[in-house]
Parts: structure tokens; C-alpha cells; sequence
């Protein structure tokens, strides 16, 4: 089973040059299901941070918030706006 976890959000980063830190937790999961998001962080790194990385948050196929303190929650609304131009921009390609 392919698995790969990539933290996108977190207090301390080092040697990633542009990465940002922040208080707050968010994890990017790639798997032979899908790719999952869980939590956001604040919302101040998750998108920068996925660009970085190289990550496509609109492949996301599903977020897990592991409870609502805005530390993991933080980011929600930036993650779906992502997916939500995504899937937009497919319908109108078509």
C-alpha cells in the first residue's frame, strides 16, 4: 500500500526554504485511496506550504479535522476554496 505523509503546518521549520511556520497542525496524506487532508493549521501556512512542496490541495479528496480549536481548523476555509476552484475550472473545461 502506497502511503506518504507530508507535514504542511507546524511550530518550527528548518532548512525548507519559503516554508512558513505556525502554531498549528496540518498533515497531507497520499495513499492508493485518494489523497487526505488532516486538519488546516491557522490558515496562515497551508496554502504557501503546499506550494512549496509541490502538493495539490485540490487532489484532496477528503479533510479530517481532529477537533475544532483553530490551531487545526484554522486553514478549512483556504483548503476548500482550493478544491472548490478546482473543480469549477474542471466543469468549465469540459
Amino acid at each position: 500500500m502506497k502511503f506518504k505523509a507530508t507535514v504542511l503546518c507546524e511550530n518550527y521549520v528548518i532548512g525548507n526554504t519559503g516554508v512558513i511556520a505556525e502554531h498549528g497542525w496540518s498533515i497531507f496524506f497520499e495513499t492508493n485511496h485518494g489523497n487526505f487532508l488532516f486538519d488546516t493549521g491557522q490558515g496562515k501556512a497551508i496554502i504557501n506550504n503546499a506550494r512549496i512542496f509541490n502538493i495539490d490541495l485540490s487532489s484532496v479528496k477528503a479533510i479530517m479535522l481532529s477537533h475544532h480549536h483553530f490551531d487545526h481548523t484554522g486553514g478549512l476555509l483556504d483548503a476548500l476554496s482550493v478544491r472548490q476552484k478546482s473543480c469549477y475550472s474542471k466543469r468549465q473545461s469540459v
